[in-house]
């Protein structure tokens, strides 16, 4: 996985991030996601994670 943007503010950090792979067949399958972390005492507490799953149906299909 590639960060690509990060942006902080107060106990949160959100995060642009790309993933990299192969299918199968050998296709490449490339899938952005935006991460939202919170953060406690220096340390991840939450993970939330978006995907653009109109982009995964593409690669897949």
């Amino acid at each position: 996985m590639e960060v690509l943007d990060m942006v902080a503010e107060g106990d949160r950090v959100a995060a642009e991030i790309r993933s990299f792979a192969f299918t199968k067949t050998g296709k490449v399958y490339e899938n952005d996601y935006h991460m939202l972390f919170t953060i406690q005492d220096g340390k991840i507490i939450q993970v939330k994670e978006y995907t653009d799953l109109m982009h995964a149906a593409e690669v897949f299909l």
